[in-house]
């Protein structure tokens, strides 16, 4: 597999973003969050890094870990505060606060 072997290859961390949302359309989300985790770590800077951030705060919501949510919703907004992926995940946040969370 040429993932594990070039694990910091120039495509990586398009590959691991689309194996984290195979994964989370199955919701598999202990894989997804691997993969999505692997790629906000090893790929701060990849234009990926955002929308792993929004899918791990979205998984962790549906885990009904609202604190870890929260944290990482409020992170990627500070962290990328101009990007679709924040106004998503400002939305997210204010559905969690209406639903008490």
């Amino acid at each position: 597999d040429r993932l594990a072997r070039y694990p910091a290859g120039e495509l990586s961390e398009n590959a691991r973003d689309w194996l984290g949302e195979a994964h989370y359309v199955k919701r598999d989300y202990a894989a997804a969050l691997d993969e999505f985790r692997r790629v906000v770590d090893d790929h701060p800077g990849s234009p990926k890094a955002a929308g792993s951030m929004l899918k791990i705060g979205y998984i962790q919501d549906e885990r009904e870990d609202w604190q870890r949510a929260r944290e990482t919703l409020e992170g990627l907004t500070r962290k990328f505060p101009d990007s679709t992926e924040s106004r998503l995940a400002r939305s997210r946040l204010e559905r969690m606060s209406r639903e008490g969370h």
